[in-house]
């Protein structure tokens, strides 16, 4: 009776650890999607211009929306680095929903007909992974990184930072889920 205790508490901590960083992990990719300092492409005179995965900045510094010209002459790896952005953060918050539900849960045979046990928000998980990493194709941009008389290279920026982190955070919830164990729901000793 000790020992199984003992687990569920290590198996509840590890969970709340999950949730949280997971939490952190939504933050910065929603950051990162409302940024417009993804990249900075530079010029031949070292000026810099920040793009963003949906917005660019003018020379004034105002961050606006990628205009009908731009999105016209997206090469796709631009709109698959802006679905890449948009799918990670919502994986993540369905994947929050489930580990939310899992503490009220009926019986475990109920669980896994709905939820699928640890199978379905492991697969949310690697599919945030996955798309926060797409995020990165905003490099091979065509109309953004190729070098030419306006553009003379691209480096990362904050928001491409804030991907590399919530990648990483989103791994990690990955990882914990997966081998972390599955905590007694609330009110079921």
């Amino acid at each position: 009776m000790g020992n199984s205790s003992g687990n569920n508490a290590c198996a509840i901590l590890v969970r709340i650890l999950t949730l949280l960083l997971l939490i952190y992990a939504l933050a910065l990719s929603i950051m990162t999607m409302s940024s417009c300092h993804f990249l900075s492409a530079l010029t031949p005179s070292n000026e810099s211009h920040g793009v963003g995965l949906t917005t660019f900045e003018l020379e004034s510094g105002e961050c606006i929306p990628h205009s009908a010209f731009i999105q016209k002459n997206y090469n796709g790896m631009e709109m698959v680095a802006k679905v890449g952005g948009y799918v990670a953060p919502s994986l993540g918050a369905l994947v929050v929903l489930v580990a939310l539900l899992e503490c009220c849960r009926g019986t475990t045979e109920e669980w896994l007909c709905c939820c699928g046990g640890k199978c379905l928000p492991v697969l949310l998980l690697l599919g945030s992974v996955i798309s926060q990493g797409l995020t990165f194709l905003l490099f091979k941009s065509d109309l953004f990184c190729t070098k030419s008389e306006t553009i003379d290279t691209c480096i990362m920026d904050q928001a491409a930072y804030r991907s590399v982190q919530a990648t990483i955070c989103y791994f990690a919830c990955f990882i914990l889920y997966l081998f972390g164990g599955t905590p007694r729901p609330l009110g079921n000793p």
